[in-house]
Formats: C-alpha cells, sequence, structure tokens
C-alpha cells in the first residue's frame, strides 16, 4: 500500500543524502555497497512502515478533544513523513 503511493513519486537509485558525507568517489562507493548489502533490514524497515501507514491510529496528539480538521491534517502529516522515509530507503 504505501509502496503503492510512494513509487510514483521515487527516483531510480540511491537518495544523494545517503552521500552527503562522503569526500570523494571512493568514499560514495563504499557507502552504496553498505547499503546494497543492507536489504534485509532495509527489507525489514519497509514492511515495517508499510504497517505503520496502514494501521494509523491517532495515539499521540497534543491538545484535548481536537476538531476533526486537526485530526485530518496530524494525519496527512504523519504519513507524509512515512512516505519521506520509506521514499529515502534502497
Amino acid at each position: 500500500m504505501l509502496e503503492d503511493k510512494v513509487d510514483d513519486l521515487a527516483t531510480k537509485g540511491l537518495d544523494s543524502r545517503w552521500f552527503i558525507e562522503d569526500k570523494d568517489q571512493e568514499a560514495k562507493e563504499q557507502t552504496k555497497k553498505v547499503l546494497v548489502n543492507s536489504t534485509l533490514q532495509f527489507r525489514l524497515l519497509k514492511h515495517i512502515l508499510e504497517d505503520m501507514f496502514k494501521n494509523k491510529k491517532l495515539k499521540s496528539v497534543d491538545f484535548d478533544k481536537p476538531a476533526l480538521d486537526q485530526r485530518v491534517y496530524y494525519n496527512e502529516g504523519y504519513k507524509a513523513a512515512l512516505q519521506e522515509v520509506y521514499r529515502l530507503l534502497p
């Protein structure tokens, strides 16, 4: 479900933010190698994010008796954050 929503927006390859601390091409290649070899962890994390996206319940809100529009904004922001994290994963 989350993958369907993100795939339209995702680009091919790795997000450049993975390489922000890499100073040269060799360091970038090393980072890429580590990321590619971590597929099991990333796959599990994707499943966790998908589950969180599907089963979103309004749990942690800092206001009493929120109006419908406040709950909608909160939920949409939460889902957008999950999509952004999902999009970062290789």
